[in-house]
């Protein structure tokens, strides 16, 4: 099943318009699985959807996963996509929440870069800027001292993010561009869609 996890988030990842359908090919053919299992395959379609902006499609998905550790490295750990998708939809509360169960809960190195991301977005609603860089900084450089360079692209994503919120246009730029050469090294479209729309705007 790590395979079809794997699988999943490839094909996502590289952003063809028919990636959807195959992921959802890739659920009914393995609907005879454990439920654990299957939800593997749950998790970067709620990435998807949380970059898509549709927060509550994501926490459906999510619903089977609450109390789910085993995920593989290399995948975003369930709690710290509730915490996103809580994030997205308003509550702040339960955002917080989840991020404080993911900070008791997470052992492994490779979930940090992305729940610090997570962590990030809250900080930046809430105008906590110099929290917000401390846990970026965080983020990149454990990403890159692995390496994890998917992450580390993730989390230069929201710093560019971060640099045009505080109206820093040079800095973002420079923070997108940074992060679109990994992604594009990388073969990477979902994201890297996302950037270069960034990066479009700050240019405009």
């Amino acid at each position: 099943m790590l395979v079809v996890s794997t699988l999943a988030e490839l094909v996502l990842a590289q952003g063809q318009s028919e990636d959807v359908a195959i992921v959802q090919e890739l659920l009914t053919n393995f609907g005879h699985r454990s439920a654990e299992h299957l939800a593997l395959v749950e998790l970067p379609l709620a990435e998807r959807d949380l970059l898509d902006n549709a927060p509550h499609r994501a926490s459906e998905r999510l619903a089977p996963l609450r109390d789910y550790h085993l995920v593989p490295t290399g995948m975003i750990h369930p709690v710290t996509l509730l915490a996103w998708a809580a994030l997205a939809s308003g509550d702040d509360q339960g955002a917080s929440a989840y991020l404080e169960q993911g900070d008791r809960q997470m052992h492994w190195r490779s979930y940090a870069p992305d729940h610090l991301r997570v962590k990030t977005l809250l900080a930046m609603k809430q105008k906590r800027w110099q929290d917000a860089e401390k846990y970026l900084d965080e983020a990149v450089s454990l990403a890159h001292s692995m390496p994890y360079p998917y992450a580390e692209a993730k989390a230069l994503y929201v710093y560019g993010q971060l640099y045009a919120s505080i109206g820093i246009p040079t800095q973002a730029a420079e923070k997108f561009i940074e992060a679109l050469a990994i992604l594009n090294r990388l073969g990477e479209r979902l994201y890297a869609e996302h950037v270069e729309r960034a990066l479009a705007e700050i240019d405009r």
